[in-house]
């Protein structure tokens, strides 16, 4: 389900990028979602669940707790980090329970998400990340 769901979404930037030029999808480069990160940490999802929050705009809100292994930029000393997201939004990364990734965060609206939705949550599968929403990066690569 979550292949499909990673095709969908590609046919459908392939679609909107050769539909028309005033609809276009632009994929940011590495170096832009580094440089818009507060945080970068390689961790694990250990608990999704909904929030109280509802918005007007964007739905019910979500909170993803990440255990914290790695911390790559931003305080060492963060352990456990919760992001909110609205999975309502088609930019908002997908969250599956005991997965890992690479999380690239901000803060919006005083709370913790992900900078450019998909493009920051890479996940790592078998030591390899996939960064399918980050312009110019090999779809698969080792992590190191």
């Amino acid at each position: 389900m979550k292949y499909l769901k990673i095709i969908f979404i590609i046919l459908l930037l392939i679609i909107v990028d050769n539909s028309t030029s005033l609809c276009k999808v632009v994929l940011p480069t590495l170096n832009e979602i580094v440089n818009n990160a507060k945080i970068i940490i390689i961790g694990k999802v250990t608990c999704i669940k909904e929030t109280n929050n509802v918005n007007k705009e964007y739905g019910i809100e979500k909170k993803v707790t990440i255990l914290v292994e790695e911390t790559i930029k931003g305080s060492e000393k963060i352990r456990k980090l919760d992001l909110f997201y609205y999975p309502s939004l088609s930019v908002e990364p997908e969250y599956i329970y005991d997965e890992r990734a690479i999380f690239f965060i901000k803060k919006w609206k005083g709370k913790y998400t992900t900078v450019q939705g998909h493009a920051g949550k890479v996940s790592i599968d078998k030591g390899f990340v996939k960064p399918i929403f980050i312009k110019g990066e090999v779809t698969s690569q080792p992590l190191q």
